[in-house]
């Protein structure tokens, strides 16, 4: 595993990606550290929780910056670029850190509805970031004490005691509960609801891609069970199906209006297997892809001459 990225002068406009694989071991999807210094400008793969022991300082976030002290904590977003550099000479700042990756976060949040609305509202921004913060915000208080907890996942994490994964799973769903329940806006109860209503979104924007329900579950932070079952409480069909269906659609649509052999669109579509591909389109529409288009055309022909 690397290390983070510390500032050193002349890198500081220089934006680096954190890669998931060279930060977080791929049996654990977390890590925890207490690091003292400066950190380059950067964004991740991943979620990170970053904890001020130590202050004043400057976290710059997303372009912005923001004087922070000891016991701030911030919750920062997948692909935000964001560093810190000490506000006085001499003076590092020291934080912990705690990176995981959305499957970590799965299992956490899985357990509780409630919980998995915060996660989709608060944290998620891949598919609507005009709509959610780039970060979340909160200040170490009497009643939790976050050091603590920090210094007791740093400890379960370098020095990896039996049981220490189960450890770290729990103490950063408590961290992750202790957070949101600071936070003056909680989100709103129809979260479902938007929830399915931007994997629709998402699904006719990116039609495209192979799109599996596996994926689709991890950008809304839920397992691919609990996101079939509300998508099909939700619009009365399955996801798999609903996905099939604007695919074809969107087939359907390049057959008439494009001169493209099948081929071509099917690969525009996100379909490798031809075959399959074929036998579904027969499914849907009780015709292949080339009668379908033959047919359309016979017909847009006459509606022509009629129109002449």
């Amino acid at each position: 595993m690397r290390q983070l990225l510390w500032y050193n002068g002349g890198e500081r406009g220089k934006e680096v990606e954190l890669k998931i694989e060279n930060y977080i071991p791929p049996q654990e999807n977390i890590r925890v550290a207490q690091f003292k210094g400066q950190m380059v400008r950067h964004s991740h793969e991943f979620i990170e929780i970053v904890y001020f022991n130590s202050g004043p300082a400057i976290h710059e976030i997303d372009g912005k910056e923001y004087t922070v002290g000891a016991g701030d904590i911030f919750l920062i977003n997948p692909h935000v670029n964001h560093y810190y550099k000490s506000l006085r000479e001499g003076e590092e700042p020291d934080v912990f850190n705690i990176l995981f990756s959305t499957d970590f976060m799965l299992g956490v949040a899985e357990e509780d509805e409630n919980f998995i609305g915060n996660i989709h509202q608060l944290l998620l921004n891949e598919i609507s970031p005009e709509e959610n913060p780039p970060f979340l915000y909160v200040r170490e208080d009497h009643e939790f004490n976050f050091k603590n907890a920090f210094m007791e996942m740093s400890y379960e994490s370098n020095h990896k005691p039996l049981g220490y994964r189960k450890m770290l799973y729990y103490q950063c769903g408590i961290v992750l509960v202790q957070i949101f329940r600071r936070l003056k806006t909680l989100p709103c109860t129809n979260f479902q609801v938007g929830l399915i209503t931007e994997i629709v979104k998402f699904i006719n924007e990116h039609l495209k891609e192979k799109l599996t329900v596996q994926d689709l579950a991890k950008k809304v932070f839920v397992s691919p069970a609990y996101l079939s079952k509300l998508f099909k409480k939700t619009t009365n069909q399955s996801l798999i199906h609903f996905i099939q269906e604007q695919k074809i659609k969107k087939v359907c649509e390049l057959l008439v209006e494009t001169d493209l052999c099948v081929d071509q669109i099917i690969e525009m579509v996100g379909y490798t297997d031809k075959k399959f591909f074929y036998r579904l389109f027969y499914s849907k529409m009780n015709q292949s892809p080339g009668s379908y288009r033959k047919k359309y055309l016979k017909w847009k022909g006459g509606k022509d001459r009629e129109n002449n």
